[in-house]
């Protein structure tokens, strides 16, 4: 079970990642044996503006994963269907500061090499979860949303 009290996938309809409720987000991967979560909240659009501040939770339960948020300064999801609507736009939230306030080390990420030495920090620090805030350019799409938008 590993010191954050995880170690199994995302659980499905009830949002939460290997039997933890309130810990929600975009899928979730164990590493076996290893006590190590990472939690891909996904986009704005996705997971973390949906169920993100329960990562809240983590400091409660004393667990301690490793949260990627990809910060792409929007409702993409969103704008794929109504792409006038000017509630598609956000300012670009400060998710690493956010961290804090939730019981949590937050890191802000802007290129990939940022990336790498802000996963070796995560992974280094246990007994509090770490976020890492991923900017992305504003409008930036998975390429499953783009699937998913031109299939519908």
């Amino acid at each position: 079970q590993g010191g954050n009290g995880a170690t199994g996938g995302a659980t499905g309809a009830s949002g939460g990642i290997g039997g933890i409720p309130g810990l929600g987000g975009g899928g979730g991967t164990g590493v076996a044996g290893s006590g190590l979560t990472i939690v891909n909240s996904g986009t704005i659009s996705g997971g973390l503006a949906n169920d993100g501040i329960t990562q809240g939770n983590a400091q409660r339960y004393g667990w301690d994963p490793i949260v990627l948020v990809f910060n792409n300064a929007g409702w993409e999801m969103l704008r794929a269907f109504e792409p006038a609507a000017r509630f598609n736009d956000l300012s670009t939230w400060d998710f690493a500061a956010m961290a804090a306030g939730m019981g949590g080390d937050g890191h802000l990420v802007r290129t990939r090499g940022e990336l790498k030495s802000a996963l070796q920090r995560a992974q280094a620090k246990r007994g509090r979860f770490q976020l890492l805030d991923i900017r992305l350019a504003r409008g930036a799409r998975s390429p499953t949303l783009e699937r998913f938008v031109n299939a519908v």
